[in-house]
C-alpha cells in the first residue's frame, strides 16, 4: 500500500525520507528504485510543466512548506518539530487536492501580547499579528489563483461572485507575501499590517462565501401557469468544513483502499523573539492529518468519515 509520504518525498521531503527509512521497506518490491525514479522525474519539472494544469501546480505550491529553511529563517522554522508540523500541513493540503476541494493556503498566526525580556517597562496591552514567513508560498499560491482566473475566463465559466472571490485570494496573497518577506528581512510592520493581520478571517470567511455561493435556479411551472424561480444558495456549510476524505489508492489483493483525510483543526505555538530582545507567543491553527487502510466496499463519503469513523481512527504520528 502506498503511503502520503511516497508523495511527499518525491516533492522534496528530507523529513518525509527521515520517516521512510526507519519504516525499513527499502527492499520492499524495489522500493528504493521506485522512489528515486519518481524524485528523478520530479526534479526535471520545469515551470512550464508545473503550471500546465491546477493539479500540478497546487504540488507546487506545496513543495515551499516542506523545503528545508536555510539560515536567515527564524529558528523555530528550523526545528524538527516545525518540519513535522510542515509535513503535515502538506500532507493535509494534498489530501484537500485529491478531495477537490476549493483553494487552501496556509494560515497566519495571532501573537499575543509581548512580554518583555530586556526592558522592565510595562507593555500597553496590544494585539499584534504575524504571518508565518514563507513568502514563496504565498508567491505560489498567488499565481495559481491567477492561472485558475485565466483558465475560467477562457472557458467561459467564470460568475461574478467567483471572480470577486478569486480576485480577493489573489490579492490577499500578494499582501501576505509583503507581510511574510518583511518579517523575514527583520523590517518592523506597519500599524496597517497588523489590522490586515487582525481582520483577515473576515477576509477569509468573505471569499469562501463567494466562492460557496454558486447558485441553483429551480423552476416550478404551477397550474395557474406562473413560473416560480427560486436561487437556492449550495455548498456553504461544506465550505467551511476540514473534515473531508478521500480513497486515493485500491489494492484489489486485500481488498482495501487508501483513505487520506482532514480532521479538526489543531493549534501551534511559538515563541518568536523580535529584534528589541522581546518575545511573543504566536497561537495559530494547523491541519490535522488521517491516512488509513479501509475495505473497498465500503468507501468513506466525508458525513460518514465527520459522523463517526473520525472517532475511531488514530492522527497520523510516524514521528
Amino acid at each position: 500500500m502506498p503511503m502520503g509520504l511516497d508523495v511527499m518525498s518525491a516533492l522534496g521531503s528530507i523529513k518525509a525520507d527521515e520517516i521512510i527509512a526507519r519504516k525499513n521497506i527499502s527492499g520492499f518490491c524495489d522500493y528504493d528504485i521506485k522512489n528515486q525514479e519518481m524524485k528523478t522525474l520530479v526534479n526535471s519539472y520545469d515551470t512550464t510543466k508545473w503550471t500546465e494544469n491546477l493539479y500540478n501546480s497546487w504540488l507546487w505550491m506545496i513543495q515551499p512548506i516542506i523545503k528545508e529553511k536555510p539560515n536567515g529563517y527564524p529558528n523555530w522554522m528550523r526545528t524538527d518539530i516545525w518540519k513535522n508540523k510542515d509535513l503535515i500541513t502538506a500532507l493535509s493540503s494534498w489530501a484537500q487536492l485529491r478531495h477537490d476541494t476549493i483553494l487552501y493556503v496556509k494560515q497566519s498566526y495571532t501573537r499575543a501580547m509581548m512580554i518583555g525580556t530586556t526592558s522592565v517597562d510595562t507593555m500597553e496591552a496590544k494585539y499584534y499579528g504575524y504571518v508565518e514567513p514563507n513568502p514563496e508560498l504565498f508567491a505560489r499560491a498567488k499565481f495559481i489563483t491567477e492561472f485558475l482566473i485565466k483558465g475560467l475566463e477562457e472557458q467561459d465559466c467564470m460568475t461574478d461572485d467567483i471572480k470577486y472571490a478569486l480576485e480577493q485570494s489573489k490579492n490577499m496573497m500578494a499582501r501576505l507575501q509583503e507581510i511574510s518577506q518583511k518579517e523575514l528581512e527583520g523590517k518592523a510592520l506597519t500599524e496597517d499590517d497588523y489590522n490586515y493581520i487582525k481582520n483577515i478571517d473576515a477576509r477569509f470567511n468573505n471569499i469562501i462565501e463567494k466562492l460557496a455561493s454558486a447558485l441553483t435556479i429551480e423552476t416550478n411551472k404551477k397550474p395557474s401557469g406562473f413560473v416560480e424561480t427560486r436561487k437556492k444558495l449550495e455548498g456553504k456549510d461544506d465550505a467551511f468544513k476540514t473534515t473531508i476524505i478521500a480513497d486515493v489508492h485500491t489494492e484489489t489483493n486485500t481488498k482495501k483502499v487508501l483513505e487520506v483525510g482532514t480532521g479538526k483543526i489543531d493549534w501551534v505555538l511559538v515563541a518568536h523573539k523580535s529584534k528589541d530582545g522581546r518575545v511573543g507567543i504566536a497561537v495559530g491553527p494547523v491541519f490535522s492529518y488521517y491516512e488509513f487502510p479501509w475495505p473497498m466496499d465500503d468507501r468513506l463519503t466525508d458525513e460518514k468519515w465527520r459522523n463517526k469513523i473520525i472517532k475511531e481512527q488514530k492522527k497520523f504520528n510516524d514521528f
